[in-house]
């Protein structure tokens, strides 16, 4: 039985199935709610123990450009669209733009309360179907930008809090807020106004049971016209179909699986993070999920360890990562493609050594140059 988050279908309006349907270009069909699912039993007893290569072909890397006006403190969600990585460090509310060779292009810096100005930045999208940049604050708008960083309009949402958000087709927009008791808003663009909200957490807590949760990236991805929505903290992975959000995926643990039955409620902020720092003997903290025609990544926490789970579903087998045989981590995936993902991280000229066994020559000595003072540096795994 599914003990986490219980999904609450509302009452869908016809517009919303006509937008999901037929309103901007990504085609959308209600699975069978019985194939809907796929659910994948892991041993967190077996060390799997695997090659980085049994996973990838090569590591390259892209240090950014050190600048005065480049300095990243923080990396958080990363896109990249049109040949430029698109990175937000949420602590400057500032997005950073960079050449595909890892050249600081420009930024957009314009924290303020005047027109093409935001009070800090939740969450941003390249926008698939206008090919714009758009902004989400805090006040409940989207500023949109071109590619040549210049403001173009914003617009306010009725909502009170909204934390992520992805375009959904040309007109509708989802929106992820962590604060609410629903947690996911429909809005029409054409419209004006929220179309439905879903997706309750009524078995738990109405505050939020994981307070300070915050994807490090966006809880939205678009594979082969799905549309995939994951729970922060939850073994469970969502696809939001024509009018529902449906279970997709479901990662069984067993008996180690999250009991958020056990947590004490209407407790402080403090408790619940009292209460993960000394949780054993679960598997919580989904902090991404990514899928390709391939693979599927997740991460999660057990007994205080970050471990990666990598799915083959070609062979329907899984393997559970700390470090690869070649003693270096799994990486935190930025973004994913088909082809290759990313980990937007800080190096240093001690890890030299470590990456040496997968890196060539060109690259180890490319690595020697990046100092602690450095920009953070793209790690582009390609996948086999």
């Amino acid at each position: 039985m599914y003990s986490g988050p219980e999904v609450q279908k509302w009452g869908v309006s016809i517009a919303l199935c006509l937008l999901f349907s037929c309103g901007g270009g990504i085609e959308q069909k209600p699975p069978q709610e019985e194939e809907a699912l796929t659910s994948v039993k892991i041993d967190l007893t077996t060390d799997t123990r695997a090659s980085f290569f049994d996973h990838f072909s090569s590591l390259e890397l892209i240090p950014l450009e050190t600048n005065e006006h480049s300095i990243i403190k923080y990396a958080g969600k990363t896109i990249f669209q049109g040949g430029r990585y698109y990175i937000l460090d949420p602590e400057q509310s500032i997005l950073f733009v960079f050449d595909e060779s890892g050249r600081f292009i420009g930024k957009i810096d314009r924290v303020g309360t005047g027109p093409g100005e935001y009070i800090e930045i939740y969450d941003f999208n390249i926008n698939q179907f206008s090919n714009e940049i758009e902004i989400l604050d805090p006040r409940g708008r989207i500023l949109t930008y071109s590619t040549e960083l210049e403001f173009i309009n914003s617009f306010k949402i009725d909502l009170r809090a909204a934390h992520q958000f992805f375009n959904m087709n040309k007109d509708t927009i989802v929106f992820y807020t962590s604060s609410e008791e629903e947690k996911l808003a429909f809005y029409s663009r054409s419209g004006n106004e929220i179309l439905m909200k879903d997706f309750g957490f009524s078995s738990l807590e109405r505050i939020n049971l994981f307070p300070m949760v915050r994807f490090r990236n966006s809880p939205f991805q678009i594979h082969n016209g799905k549309v995939i929505f994951q729970v922060p903290y939850s073994n469970y992975v969502y696809q939001i179909t024509n009018c529902s959000v449906v279970p997709y995926i479901y990662w069984d643990f067993g008996k180690h699986n999250f009991k958020p039955e056990r947590i004490k409620k209407g407790a402080s902020e403090i408790y619940h993070l009292m209460y993960y720092a000394r949780l054993k003997g679960e598997a919580y903290s989904f902090c991404y999920f990514y899928e390709t025609n391939n693979w599927m990544y997740t991460m999660f926490k057990y007994n205080n360890q970050w471990i990666g789970l990598v799915y083959n579903k070609k062979i329907e087998k899984y393997d559970l990562v700390t470090l690869y045989k070649e003693n270096i981590h799994h990486p935190m995936i930025s973004y994913a493609d088909e082809d290759y993902i990313l980990w937007v991280t800080d190096l240093n000229s001690d890890l030299v050594e470590k990456y040496s066994s997968v890196l060539n020559e060109d690259q180890i000595e490319l690595l020697r140059t990046v100092s602690p003072e450095s920009n953070p540096v793209i790690m582009k795994y390609i996948i086999k």
